[in-house]
């Protein structure tokens, strides 16, 4: 267990490495500095993480929660003028991209508001605004497959939130005008590249600091998306995952579905007849309704024959806005 001491020098310590980058001999002395705390952080980061996966839902503060969604959309903004822009009531939110790495690729929609919110709930079970994380346990958290696709998909958030500026404003004159500039994460330091390796990240302290509130302060409680172990199931969340964030609808074919995301082959639809296939199919949109909010609508063949197919159906996903 954590003492309070140790646990406030790491908070020194991950506070400062900020002003590490400013020479080379600062950053030889921070490193030093963090691998002689190593042990304490990554004991601090496991706690943390099981004390959270304890509890079936995530708690943030009602202003916290509401400026996520106000900061981090759902949906891909639209692009205007170089960047990407929406309306929120009445503030137009703006985005613009910077030092995206080569490869790596936006991210925004539900799943990477979840990957934000488990990072704020570390961040109250730690105490601090930089709090600290173990790759392979932030995935546990947040319900899903410990897979390299997945890795991947974690490290383009932290990108996200990293490299996206964003700008609020608010129309008006005098006191009724509002304009702020600046970043959801200030930095991410990855301490290694395994799957056991740590993440620390520093919040900005003028959006987060709510995150230790008073008692008197209204909480938000949030589900807390739970691992499926359904083989099926799984392989359609992957194939939502590609999907979400960049709009709203995505009409696909069942036979898409089934054959190229879940992997079934023709012989083995065929074999599983049309009975288990319809049953495959209501399966994994159900999950998808019940667990990651994504509605569906089916077209069917104007043709009786070929209407009880589930093979010919035709489907629509639709993400929450």
């Amino acid at each position: 267990m954590i003492t309070e001491t140790e646990r406030k020098l790491i908070s020194v310590i991950l506070a400062e490495q900020e002003d590490s980058t400013h020479s080379e001999e600062a950053a030889r002395r921070w490193k030093e500095l963090f691998e002689e705390i190593k042990p304490w952080v990554k004991e601090l980061a496991e706690e943390s993480t099981k004390r959270v996966m304890r509890r079936n839902s995530f708690t943030l503060p009602a202003k916290i929660y509401n400026d996520i969604q106000l900061l981090l959309p759902l949906q891909m903004p639209k692009e205007k003028e170089g960047m990407r822009t929406r309306t929120f009531g009445p503030y137009e939110v703006n985005y613009y991209f910077t030092n995206i790495p080569k490869g790596a690729k936006l991210r925004f929609g539900r799943d990477a508001q979840a990957a934000l919110i488990a990072i704020c709930n570390l961040a109250i079970e730690q105490g601090m605004l930089n709090p600290t994380f173990i790759r392979n346990y932030i995935l546990k958290l947040l319900g899903k497959p410990l897979r390299k696709d997945l890795y991947d998909w974690l490290n383009d958030v932290l990108f996200t939130l990293t490299s996206t500026t964003y700008e609020i404003k608010r129309p008006g004159r005098g006191k009724d005008y509002f304009r702020q500039i600046g970043h959801l994460v200030n930095s991410v330091t990855w301490h290694g590249t395994g799957k056991n390796s740590l993440v620390s990240t520093e919040l900005n302290p003028h959006i987060f600091q709510p995150l230790f509130a008073t008692p008197k302060t209204q909480f938000y409680s949030l589900p807390r998306e739970r691992e499926t172990k359904d083989r099926d199931v799984e392989a359609f969340f992957s194939y939502l995952d590609t999907l979400q964030g960049l709009r709203t609808t995505y009409p696909v074919s069942a036979k898409t579905i089934l054959s190229h995301k879940l992997g079934y082959s023709a012989a083995k639809l065929k074999k599983l007849g049309q009975g288990k296939v319809t049953e495959l199919l209501t399966k994994v949109l159900t999950a998808a309704k019940e667990i990651r909010g994504v509605e569906h609508k089916i077209s069917y063949p104007v043709e009786t024959g070929r209407r009880k197919d589930p093979l010919n159906w035709q489907i629509v996903l639709k993400f929450t806005e």
